[in-house]
C-alpha cells in the first residue's frame, strides 16, 4: 500500500553473532539517573515525562538508520532526514514539539554532541547506532539543567557500558518493492578487567538512492487546484514556472508582449519554440515537472569508530575516556537550476536565434523613456534607454523578466562531506557523607564539513552571454572565452555556452566546541529528613566555548547564482559560563489520597560572552501520586534561548525574488519532500538562513 507522498511499507531484516557477550551493566544499582535531572532517584518516573526506547525495541523494529526510529515517537516532529532532499545540507535532525533542530539538545551519556552548523543543530549521524543501549526522550523544562538550547526538550543517547565479549550485526531494510535499500553493519567488543572496562566498535551504513520517478505514483507534483473556481479544493497536476522552453515577461512598467489573437496585457508571458518563435504561455499545462529528478531518499555512506574505557583509580573513584570518530557522505540531487523571474537584458535586432515574428512579438518590451533596473539585480544593474539604431523598428536591445529551466547545464548535485571527532575524559566518584556523587568532565569537539554544488549557473556570465555584437555572431564583451546563449526553446543551448555560464560552488565549515564541567549531587539524609524523606540536590558549574566558522566560494559568497542567494563567509566565537542546581523535596508520603507528593525547583544562571546581562532560566515543578493508578505532574518553566554563532555574525542575505505562480499562488516552496531544516530552522527559526546549510533553492519549484 502506498499513500500520495510515498508512506512506504520497509522490508527489514536484522542479523547478528555474539560470542560471550555479558549484561549491559556489570551490576545492580539502586538509584538512577533520569534524563531531565541529575539527582539519582530510586524509580524511572520523573515530572516531566521521559519516553525511553531500549535496544530490544531497536531490534524488534528493525531500525538500520537511528533517524528513522527517532521519526516514530510522537513527540518528534519531521526533521532532516534521509527522505529530505531539497534543503538536505548533508545532516540527520531531531526536531522535538515541531519547534526546530535548533530548539532541540542533544545529548550522549548525559553530555552534549558536538554540533555542526552555525546554528548549533547537532548532526545525529555522527552518533555511532552499534554503541546505543537506549534513547531517552524529554520535552519541556530542561533548560534549567542543561542550558538555554534546551527550549523544546532533550534527547539523550545512552552508549553500552562495560560490555564483554564480541558483537557483529547486520542490517538491511528495503521498500515492499525491493528498491531504496539501506545496509547497515556493525562490530563490537569489549573486555573487562580487575579494575575497569574497555570497547571498541566500527560501524558502516549505505543508504542507496531512490528517486522520485522511480516509481509513477510520485512521477507528478500535485497540488490544491484554484483557479477555476470548479477546480477549487480538487487534486491537479501543478509543475514550477520555470520550465525547460523558457519564457519572458515585461520588466518595464506598462510594457506588454504582443502575441497575434491576444489582448496587448502586462500579464501576458511569451513562451519560446524550438523554432525561434513565441507564443502565449499558457500556465499549469506549460510548467515543468520537476518531480521524477528530485530524490526521495538520499544516498549515504557512513563510518565510524568508537572506544570508551573505564578504569577504577580507587574504590571510590573512577576515571572515563571516550573518543569517537564519524565520516559521514550525502549526496542530493535538484532538479536542473532554474532561472526564476530574473531580469536580464538581451539583444534582440541583431538576435539569429529569434524568427522575425518573435522579434515582432517582443519589441514591445522595449521603452523609450529610461528606465532603472535595481542594484538588486547587479548582473544587469543600471538605468537604460532602449534605442533603434538602424531605423527597422526593431530595438537593438530590450529588458525582460526571464524563467527558464536550464536543462542543457544538467541536474544540480550537492555532494556533502562531513568529519566528526569527540574525545571526552573526566573522573566521577561517590560521597558517601551525602549518599551521593560528583563528578569532572572536559570534552573536545571538531566537525569539518565541505560541500561541492555542480550543475549552477552565473547570472553575471548569462548576462554576458545575452548581449551579442552588431553581426549577432559573438559577445558583445568576448571577455572569458564568452559564447552566445541561445535562451529560446528547449534544447538550444550549445555545449559550450552551458559550459561558459556554468558554475561550480564549493564551501567548508568547522565548527569547534571546548565543555568543562563538574557537579556535586546527593540527598540530606544524614542529615535531617522531613517526614516524606530527604531532600535530594545537585549543584555544578559548566564552561563552553563554540567557535564556527563557514568558508564559500565566490560566486556562492556574492550570490552569483541561478538556483541558490547568496551566503557569505561567517566566522565567529562565543562562550558561557554557568551555574546550576536543582532540588526536589519530598512532601508527603504514603498517606490516604497521597502515595507521594513532591516538588522540584531548578535554576540556572548564564553568562554568555555575547549577552550584557546574566541569562534566567528556572523550573517549580510538582508531582502528586494518589495512587499506583493515578498521578498528576504539573510544572512551570522559564526559558531563555541564546542566540548561536550564526545568528550573533551571519549578516542579513537576501532572498530569492517573489514569484507569480499560476494556480499555486501559496508564496511557498515547491519542494516535492516533507517539512525540512529550510521550513524549520534556516529560516523560520531565527529570520536568518544558516549559512552553514546549502544556500537557499530556488521556491519556483524544484
Amino acid at each position: 500500500m502506498r499513500s500520495s507522498n510515498r508512506a512506504r511499507l520497509m522490508a527489514s531484516t536484522v542479523f547478528g553473532a555474539v560470542l560471550v557477550a555479558s549484561p549491559a551493566l556489570a551490576q545492580e544499582v539502586e538509584e538512577l539517573v533520569v534524563t531531565g535531572s541529575r539527582i539519582a532517584r530510586q524509580d524511572l518516573t520523573s515530572v516531566s515525562p521521559v519516553a525511553t526506547v531500549g535496544e530490544a525495541e531497536m531490534k524488534a523494529q528493525g531500525v538500520v538508520n537511528t533517524e528513522n526510529l527517532l521519526a516514530t515517537l510522537p513527540q518528534a516532529a519531521p526533521g532532516v532526514t534521509g527522505t529530505v532532499n531539497n534543503g538536505n545540507g548533508g545532516v540527520s535532525t531531531v526536531n522535538l514539539r515541531g519547534l526546530g533542530a535548533i530548539r532541540t539538545l542533544v545529548l550522549v551519556d548525559g553530555k552534549r554532541q558536538i554540533p555542526t552548523t552555525s546554528t548549533g543543530t547537532v548532526d545525529i549521524n555522527l552518533i555511532p547506532p552499534a554503541m546505543i543501549d537506549r534513547i531517552e526522550v524529554m520535552t519541556g523544562g530542561a533548560s534549567a539543567v542543561y542550558g538555554s538550547d534546551a527550549i523544546s526538550g532533550v534527547v539523550n543517547f545512552i552508549l553500552k557500558r562495560n560490555f564483554e565479549g564480541f558483537e557483529f550485526r547486520g542490517g538491511f531494510s528495503a521498500t515492499d518493492e525491493g528498491d531504496a535499500k539501506i545496509y547497515d553493519a556493525s562490530a563490537t567488543t569489549g573486555v573487562s578487567f580487575d579494575r575497569g572496562n574497555v570497547m571498541v566498535s566500527l560501524g558502516y551504513n549505505k543508504r542507496e538512492p531512490f528517486f522520485q520517478g522511480d516509481h509513477p505514483s510520485d512521477k507528478l507534483h500535485l497540488s490544491l487546484g484554484e483557479p477555476p473556481a470548479s477546480a477549487a479544493g480538487t487534486l491537479i497536476f501543478s509543475g514550477s514556472g520555470s520550465e525547460e522552453n523558457g519564457r519572458v515577461n515585461p520588466f518595464v512598467a506598462g510594457r506588454f508582449v504582443t502575441l497575434p489573437g491576444q489582448p496587448n496585457l502586462a500579464a501576458n508571458s511569451a513562451l519560446f519554440l524550438q523554432n525561434g518563435d513565441v507564443r502565449l504561455y499558457r500556465g499549469a499545462p506549460d510548467t515543468y515537472n520537476f518531480a521524477p529528478v528530485n530524490y526521495t531518499q538520499t544516498p549515504q555512506e557512513r563510518y565510524s569508530v568508537t572506544a570508551i574505557g573505564r578504569y577504577d583509580l580507587t574504590d571510590t573513584i573512577e576515571a572515563t575516556l571516550k573518543g569517537n570518530f564519524v565520516n559521514s557522505r550525502i549526496t542530493t540531487q535538484l532538479a536542473p537550476t532554474p532561472i526564476g523571474s530574473r531580469t536580464f537584458r538581451f539583444t534582440l535586432d541583431n538576435n539569429p536565434f529569434l524568427s522575425a515574428a518573435a522579434k515582432q512579438a517582443l519589441n514591445t518590451l522595449g521603452s523609450t523613456t529610461p528606465y532603472t533596473i535595481p542594484a538588486s539585480s547587479s548582473w544587469t544593474a543600471g538605468t537604460f534607454t532602449d534605442v533603434d539604431t538602424d531605423g527597422d523598428g526593431i530595438f537593438e536591445t530590450v529588458t525582460g523578466v526571464f524563467n527558464r529551466r536550464l536543462t542543457e547545464v544538467g541536474p544540480r548535485i550537492s555532494n556533502f562531506n562531513f568529519y566528526g571527532f569527540q574525545m571526552q575524559g573526566g573522573l566521577n566518584g561517590k560521597v558517601d557523607a551525602i549518599n551521593g556523587a560528583w563528578e569532572l568532565g572536559v570534552q573536545y569537539g571538531n566537525t569539518h564539513g565541505s560541500n561541492s554544488l555542480l550543475g549552477d549557473t552565473s547570472l553575471a556570465r548569462i548576462q554576458q552571454a545575452l548581449l551579442l555584437n552588431a553581426s549577432g555572431t559573438g559577445c558583445l564583451d568576448p571577455s572569458g572565452g564568452c559564447v552566445p546563449l541561445n535562451f529560446f526553446g528547449l534544447g538550444r543551448i550549445s555545449p559550450e555556452a552551458a559550459r561558459f555560464i556554468s558554475t561550480r560552488i564549493n564551501s567548508t565549515q568547522d565548527f569547534e566546541e571546548i565543555i568543562a564541567q563538574a557537579f556535586l549531587s546527593g540527598d540530606t539524609e544524614n542529615f535531617f529528613s522531613l517526614p516524606a524523606g530527604p531532600i535530594g540536590f545537585a549543584v555544578g558549574a559548566e564552561y563552553r566555548s563554540d567557535e564556527f566558522a563557514f568558508r564559500p566560494s565566490q560566486d556562492l559568497a556574492v550570490g552569483n547564482l541561478t538556483g541558490f542567494n547568496a551566503s557569505p563567509p561567517v566566522s565567529g566565537y562565543i562562550d558561557v559560563y554557568e551555574l546550576y542546581g536543582e532540588t526536589r523535596v519530598p512532601l508527603l508520603k504514603d498517606l490516604p489520597f497521597v502515595k507521594d507528593l513532591s516538588l522540584e525547583l531548578a535554576g540556572r544562571l548564564s553568562d554568555y560572552s555575547s549577552q550584557d546581562k546574566l541569562t534566567k532560566t528556572y523550573k517549580v515543578a510538582g508531582d502528586w501520586a494518589v495512587n499506583d493508578d493515578l498521578r498528576l505532574r504539573a510544572s512551570y518553566n522559564r526559558a531563555v534561548r541564546a542566540p548561536s554563532v550564526g545568528e550573533l555574525f551571519a549578516p542579513h542575505q537576501q532572498r530569492l525574488p517573489d514569484r507569480h505562480r499560476p494556480l499555486l499562488g501559496s508564496g511557498q516552496p515547491d519542494r516535492g519532500c516533507p517539512p525540512s531544516l529550510y521550513q524549520l530552522g534556516r529560516r523560520g527559526q531565527s529570520g536568518r538562513r544558516d549559512p552553514s546549510q546549502p544556500a537557499d533553492p530556488d521556491p519556483d519549484g524544484r
